[in-house]
């Protein structure tokens, strides 16, 4: 994988994790507002298990599935990370980290670090190389 498709993984995973978390949320919230129909009429014959049980058990599936996504989308963003931690030169690292994993535009960046535009995307595809070093090391 190239250096900078390996880092732009890192520009999603938070939507796609708060979207993760907020599917736990309304799973559990179902989980807790159902209520049990009470009638007079007689039970079914051979049903060993309630409709709510039922229901119960397949949220709790499903959120157990959304669970280990969550936990992969983390180990992924944790992996990012720990790469751009490795890099020695602290501008490529800072630079790689705002754009990758805080999202910052070019102008953000370039704001925040002192430095011209142009400077900084200079600083981006040096990080960026340190980056392909470190991934092409551990393949």
């Amino acid at each position: 994988m190239k250096a900078k498709e390996f880092l732009q993984q890192a520009r999603f995973l938070d939507q796609r994790i708060n979207s993760k978390v907020r599917e736990i949320e309304k799973m559990n919230a179902l989980a807790t507002n159902m209520s049990a129909v009470i009638s007079d009429m007689p039970k079914a014959k051979g049903s060993t298990t309630s409709r709510m049980e039922d229901t119960v058990c397949k949220i709790i599936d499903y959120e157990n599935e959304v669970r280990e996504n969550l936990d992969r989308l983390i180990s992924i963003k944790r992996e990012i990370n720990d790469t751009l931690e490795q890099i020695d030169e602290v501008d490529y690292r800072i630079v790689l980290q705002k754009r990758y994993l805080e999202m910052c535009s070019w102008e953000e960046i370039a704001c925040d670090i002192d430095k011209k535009v142009r400077w900084v995307q200079m600083l981006h595809g040096r990080g960026l190389d340190k980056v392909q070093e470190l991934l092409d090391r551990s393949a």
